[in-house]
């Protein structure tokens, strides 16, 4: 319900309206001041909806906004602006099975690669999906299709990031893992 109320607002915030205006609607046919004061407090509550959904930011919104963070400093090959969204206790998992999480190192020497050899050429999101399964957590699976200098033809990625709140308030990458690429399980190798 959270999602209709504070994510996406339009299909409840927009019912409440029609709602609103067929109450004011009949109260003028009917000449009846109840139905007048129900439909204006009903179009009040839709405003509110919409009033709440863009002063909360839910743990999904943070989730799908860091990762977009991420995305835009590594097309732009910009290391300190991405490796700033890292917390640094991070993991970085080659696949999910991964028994040796490596640190924030490996994940600024890839960047460091996208700021040179690999530079992106083109990438085009082509799938984001956002979880919360608790509040301050956000589990956010992406898919890439990206072309870079030393490569030029499309690369499939798929991505796990899990993003968590801090204690100073900021939102941070506690975990990436680096799902798939072309269709494949990647291995360490596979990173640039």
């Amino acid at each position: 319900m959270s999602y209709y109320l504070l994510e996406n607002p339009w299909p409840v915030a927009c019912l409440l309206g029609i709602i609103g205006l067929v109450l004011l609607l009949l109260a003028i046919r009917r000449d009846q001041g109840h139905l007048f004061i129900s439909g204006l407090a009903t179009i009040g509550l839709g405003l509110v909806v919409m009033a709440l959904a863009t002063l909360v930011t839910t743990s999904r919104e943070h989730g799908i906004r860091i990762a977009d963070q991420l995305i835009d400093a590594a097309e732009l090959g910009d290391v300190p602006g991405a490796t700033a969204l890292f917390d640094p206790g991070m993991e970085f998992l080659v696949t999910e099975s991964d028994a040796r999480p490596s640190s924030i190192a490996t994940i600024t020497s890839s960047l460091e690669s996208l700021a040179g050899r690999n530079r992106i050429e083109s990438n085009f999101v082509t799938r984001m999906e956002a979880t919360s399964p608790e509040k301050g957590l956000a589990i956010v699976e992406f898919d890439c299709l990206t072309r870079t200098a030393e490569y030029p033809m499309n690369t499939a990625t798929s991505w796990l990031l899990h993003a968590g709140h801090q204690p100073d308030g900021t939102w941070r990458i506690t975990r990436l893992v680096f799902v798939e690429i072309d269709g494949k399980r990647p291995n360490r190798r596979t990173l640039p």
